[in-house]
């Protein structure tokens, strides 16, 4: 082989090789900006929420719906049960409405806060903590969800609910800085919120309120934050007991009506990451 034709094959050695490793350089960058498979996922979650024995017991949790093919990845779902740190499941019926509510035509992503009701018996004084979600198809086979951690606490049924009616404003925030309530006492005497409970994920400062008689209160507690709210796709859940002091120094306990839910908002890039993680198993 002469000079001139071994350079000839070193250029197109060279070229070859360019090619390949810019090839691969692309495929790389169009790996890492890939979404995973359509499907639901669930958002890691934080949360506490109280009830009392006879009221209608549910889970609210934020999902996300991917649909780049414009079908309801929900729909290949028959059945869907949230299941506890101890292995127990709860079945949850899957509505046609829970189905609409995650699924949006015009958008390749939809994210939506929804309520499952939970079936199963419930005793006063239990406490649950949910840390998955379950989505089962018709064959039996199942798409297990981690998201974190929310827990139910079952209340005895309250004497005073009636009397000193407490809710909570079906907000959606993005910051996790305050939570309002408001006490309604529809006795003829001053009643005390002495405490009340959010769970032990978020730090806050509650003093005791006063509420006088025949009288409504609007009360702010400051949120002091929980630990990495905002770094990634993160839902926090709030519906919370409270100690009253009322009918001459008697204490009850009651849940309230309503819930608060924080989310923090996040890029595609991030959220796309996360929605891999899940995939992988990593969350």
């Amino acid at each position: 082989m002469n000079k001139n034709a071994k350079l000839l094959l070193a250029v197109i050695c060279t070229i070859v090789c360019i090619s390949l490793i810019s090839g691969g350089i692309v495929l790389m960058m169009e790996s890492k900006e890939k979404w995973p498979p359509d499907d639901i996922y669930v958002y890691n979650s934080k949360g506490y929420m109280a009830y009392e024995t006879g009221e209608d017991i549910a889970i609210d949790i934020l999902l996300c719906s991917l649909h780049r093919d414009g079908k309801n990845p929900m729909e290949k779902y028959q059945n869907v049960y949230f299941e506890t740190d101890t292995g127990i499941r709860y079945q949850s019926d899957l509505t046609s409405d829970i189905k609409k509510t995650l699924f949006d035509e015009n958008e390749i992503i939809s994210q939506s806060i929804v309520r499952f009701s939970l079936n199963g018996t419930f005793v006063s004084g239990n406490t649950l903590n949910f840390t998955k979600m379950i989505l089962q198809k018709k064959d039996g086979t199942e798409t297990v969800r981690d998201f974190g951690n929310i827990v139910i606490e079952l209340l005895q049924p309250s004497e005073i609910k009636e009397q000193a009616v407490i809710e909570i404003p079906a907000v959606y925030s993005v910051k996790l800085a305050e939570f309002q309530y408001t006490v309604d006492n529809k006795t003829k005497n001053d009643i005390i919120v002495q405490e009340l409970y959010l769970g032990e994920d978020i730090n806050y400062e509650a003093a005791p309120v006063l509420v006088p008689a025949s009288s409504t209160q609007e009360i702010q507690v400051d949120l002091l934050g929980t630990e990495g709210f905002g770094n990634f796709p993160e839902y926090v859940i709030i519906k919370p007991k409270f100690k009253i002091l009322a009918d001459r120094e008697k204490e009850y306990v009651c849940s309230t009506m309503g819930r608060t839910a924080y989310s923090g908002t996040i890029t595609n890039a991030v959220l796309r990451e996360y929605l891999w993680d899940c995939v992988n198993g990593e969350r």
